[in-house]
């Protein structure tokens, strides 16, 4: 249950790449959506409830995604028991909340 997955500081670094180059700023995010970083892990049963208790920890960390419209390819993974509808609206309301906005969420299958 491991190994480190640093999307929301990624994201980050993706969107200052983009900043004010191209009119049309797209990101397509490809991830099972569990964030394993020092901003937070989603593999614990209760990291939704860490979530909320680190809200203002993580708000002063989300990406700037000012004007990005982010795709989301999302790859379930068998037996993890967190990538339900809230994880889902989590990461759609932080995207929001960084001002990117969702494109589309589209689950894959390989």
């Amino acid at each position: 249950s491991g190994s480190n997955s640093p999307i929301i500081s990624s994201l980050g670094a993706v969107a200052a790449d983009l900043s004010g180059e191209y009119s049309d700023s797209r990101i397509i995010l490809v991830s099972d959506l569990i964030e394993n970083s020092d901003i937070i892990s989603m593999y614990p049963s209760d990291w939704l409830e860490t979530a909320e208790r680190e809200k203002r920890n993580i708000a002063a960390r989300r990406p700037m995604l000012s004007g990005i419209l982010v795709e989301i390819l999302f790859i379930p993974r068998p037996n993890r028991p967190q990538q339900d509808a809230a994880l889902r609206d989590w990461w759609w309301a932080l995207l929001e909340e960084s001002g990117g906005r969702v494109a589309r969420f589209t689950p894959i299958s390989g």
